[in-house]
């Protein structure tokens, strides 16, 4: 009887050292389990944020290209632009979460409209918009339309570089063409 008794206790042993094995196993699937997927995470943050922030720069174009097309469509009608959100009539609202929104008029001869948009959150572009008249007779004007970027994101506390519009319907300093 002694003898049965042996495998029992080497058997007991054995389960032990199992328990104890895949215990130590355990630990390692909570570093991979847990720590891991953190660490991955604090690295791919930076990269999930541009993403963010890429995903809400088309509403300011969208807008400032629909506030082109209605100062062309205003000047069309009163042979003038306005400086007005309310009077280009497309129900843009003047700030939303993620831009503040202005029109103008450059009193140049001929005169050139410009929208603005302005990040109202850190880490976003702005945005300008021009309309440009080219006289083809002396009471007779053809409208282009040109979409500029900011070269680099700006901070809500940073201005937008001054646009300026330019006699050759270029972005001015500080800004990439989009059209």
């Amino acid at each position: 009887m002694t003898q049965d008794k042996a495998p029992t206790q080497k058997n007991a042993a054995s389960k032990m050292g199992n328990l104890l094995m895949w215990g130590l196993a355990g630990c390692g699937c909570f570093g991979f389990g847990v720590v891991f997927p953190r660490i991955l995470f604090v690295i791919a943050l930076p990269s999930l944020l541009a993403q963010d922030n890429k995903a809400r720069q088309p509403e300011a174009k969208t807008y400032v290209g629909s506030l082109n097309r209605a100062q062309q469509a205003y000047f069309i009608k009163n042979k003038t632009f306005t400086d007005s959100l309310e009077a280009t009539g497309i129900g843009i609202s003047a700030q939303t979460e993620n831009y503040t929104y202005q029109i103008g008029i450059y009193e140049t001869q001929p005169p050139v409209a410009i929208s603005l948009a302005k990040p109202t959150q850190d880490s976003l572009k702005g945005y300008a918009g021009f309309v440009f008249l080219t006289p083809v007779d002396d009471s007779h004007f053809n409208t282009s339309t040109i979409l500029c970027e900011t070269a680099t994101p700006v901070s809500r506390e940073t201005p937008l570089p001054s646009p300026q519009p330019t006699a050759s319907m270029e972005c001015p300093a500080g800004f990439v063409g989009l059209n």
